[in-house]
């Protein structure tokens, strides 16, 4: 009979083999037989017996010989890259020792066709590979083998990573000693350089504060010799005042027409308001009906305060105006120009102690810019004449002053910011029957002042200090010559401080003035109800007259003084006393 490899490979599982006690075991475990193209192979042999050599040697050949088979080697090998290098490995995993028989394997058949199988088939394998192995319970034994294996895994895993837990430990600790000793470093360096740094700004700021500290000493110094100065302007200017008002009071006590008219004047010039304005206040009094005609300068529309609050913007750091609307603005003109009319007549009946004044006529006039001719007009806007009985039934507290004004039949348009003139109820006349027509007096170089006539160096004074009081707005004017030592000339000056009437005498003399002058023109400011006096002459004063002078409303200018004043005024003259002297005495 001819055996075929397959039965080869199971008569080799199934041989018997020789032990060291001679018994026959059947062997068909202890190894696997694959069946390849190449040959056939045994693995998985348990060399622990006899059994490969006995295959080897004995049975492999009888039943290769009985099979027909032809062989040209039989190989036994452990080497797993030999079996793999012969072709045996493909598909079988690793095994632990091996015999491989090498053959000359005859051709296969051919391959059958495929037969799909029936719906019975599969639902049969399916149910046969769908059954779940049967669960076998683990024993108390396995269960406590399994806990201790895993307990020693456990502690050991536990004792690895606490060691790798404290390696990590100490890297940390040195890398953070290491990162902070770098920063304290740093932080030294940094210290010790912003210290530095903070030394010298400081010694910069030191250095600022000293300088702006001495600016400051040397500005305080200023401003207190500054304040010094302003200080004695003001007591002399407010002594002055006092002595004015000393004399003006005088005269008004005596009943004296020009004191009175000068005294009123003064009260209303020096009436305080919040705001300046005007400052041209023009009065005449009539004895006989002791009428009191005022002529006042009242604000114009520019001249009113237009601001209605400050409002402060945060993210600019300023205050910022807020102003009133132009209806508000009129609004508000008018209320001040009505409260500023009755209350001017009520300071002039408060003040007439002697009840001088039984009538006060208030013309309020505005020097503003007509819209139309675009001039500078001075137009009277308001007009009311007041009796001193029907102002006292008044409670001036609380009136409302445009009320008022209309309850005295008062004369102005409805609306007084329009600056619309009318006709007042009474004018003062401005022409004084004393004044004379001007006339212009050239000099030059050669033209000797104290020789010339008298008529022309009055008029020669009147030119000279009206371009003087021109400058401020001023006027001058000359009176009529009467050879008295009156007044050669009287000029208006409208500075509210330092202005005022002033009474000018002119002397060609070519002696020295005597204080009889000096007398007879403080008698005549007196008089006149002027401000101040001013005696001017082509020689000089004696000590007399200047110790009369001292302390009074009046000022003494000689020839250097006249001469300084023409060629202040672009013109130029001379003055020689002796070759005067010799030209009268020839005449």
């Amino acid at each position: 009979m001819k055996l075929k490899i397959d039965d080869i490979a199971d008569l080799i599982a199934l041989s018997p083999l020789p032990t060291n006690n001679s018994d026959k075991i059947m062997r068909a475990n202890s190894g696997k037989v694959y069946i390849s193209n190449n040959g056939i192979l045994l693995y998985d042999v348990d060399e622990s017996l006899c059994y490969a050599h006995a295959i080897v040697d004995h049975i492999l050949p009888a039943y290769i010989k009985m099979a027909g088979i032809k062989f040209q080697d039989i190989i036994k090998t452990n080497t797993y890259e030999e079996l793999n290098g012969a072709g045996f490995l493909n598909g079988i995993p690793y095994f632990k020792s091996c015999i491989k028989i090498v053959t000359t394997r005859p051709e296969l058949p051919p391959k059958p066709p495929y037969k799909k199988p029936s719906l019975d088939e599969v639902i049969k394998e399916r149910n046969i590979y769908s059954e779940p192995p049967l669960y076998e319970k683990p024993s108390f034994e396995d269960v406590i083998k399994y806990c201790i294996k895993h307990e020693k895994q456990y502690n050991h895993n536990h004792e690895e990573l606490n060691k790798y837990y404290e390696d990590y430990c100490i890297k940390l600790e040195k890398q953070y000693n290491d990162r902070l000793e770098k920063l304290n470093k740093y932080y030294e360096l940094y210290c010790k350089k912003h210290y530095e740094q903070y030394i010298k700004k400081c010694e910069e700021i030191k250095q600022q504060y000293i300088d702006k500290c001495k600016k400051i000493e040397h500005q305080n110094k200023y401003l207190q010799r500054e304040y010094a100065k302003l200080r004695d302007e003001f007591d002399k200017k407010e002594s002055d005042l006092k002595k004015q008002a000393n004399n003006l009071l005088c005269g008004y006590e005596e009943r004296d027409k020009e004191m009175i008219e000068s005294y009123f004047k003064f009260i209303l010039d020096h009436s305080f308001y919040p705001f300046e304005f005007g400052g041209n206040t023009k009065i005449e009094y009539l004895p006989e009906p002791k009428v009191l005609l005022v002529e006042y300068d009242l604000p114009n529309l520019n001249e009113i305060p237009n601001i209605k609050d400050f409002k402060y913007l945060k993210t600019q750091n300023i205050y910022k105006k807020i102003e009133l609307s132009a209806r508000e603005l009129q609004n508000l003109y008018d209320d001040i120009i009505y409260k500023i009319t009755i209350r001017s007549i009520g300071e002039i009946f408060q003040f007439d102690e002697k009840e001088f004044v039984d009538v006060i006529n208030f013309n309020g006039r505005v020097s503003a810019i007509n819209r139309a001719t675009g001039l500078n007009e001075n137009n009277c806007i308001l007009s009311v004449q007041i009796k001193r009985d029907d102002f006292g039934e008044i409670n001036i507290k609380d009136i409302d002053a445009k009320s008022c004004f209309k309850y005295f039949n008062g004369i102005g348009s409805a609306r007084l910011s329009d600056i619309t003139a009318i006709v007042p109820i009474m004018e003062i006349n401005k022409n004084d029957k004393r004044f004379i027509d001007a006339k212009n007096v050239k000099v030059n170089d050669y033209t000797n002042l104290a020789a010339i006539s008298w008529e022309d160096f009055e008029q020669l004074i009147r030119e000279l200090f009206d371009k003087e009081f021109n400058q401020n707005g001023g006027e001058v004017k000359v009176t009529q010559s009467s050879r008295d030592g009156g007044v050669d000339a009287i000029a208006f000056d409208p500075d509210p401080i330092r202005g005022g009437k002033i009474i000018i005498q002119a002397k060609r003399y070519t002696n020295t003035v005597g204080v009889s002058a000096v007398r007879d023109l403080y008698g005549t400011v007196i008089n006149e109800g002027a401000n101040k006096g001013i005696l001017i002459t082509t020689s000089d004063y004696g000590s007399d007259s200047y110790n009369f002078a001292k302390g009074k409303p009046i000022t003494l200018l000689n020839g250097g003084h006249l001469l300084f004043l023409l060629e202040k005024h672009g013109q130029k003259a001379r003055i020689n006393l002796t070759e005067a002297k010799e030209i009268n005495a020839k005449k």
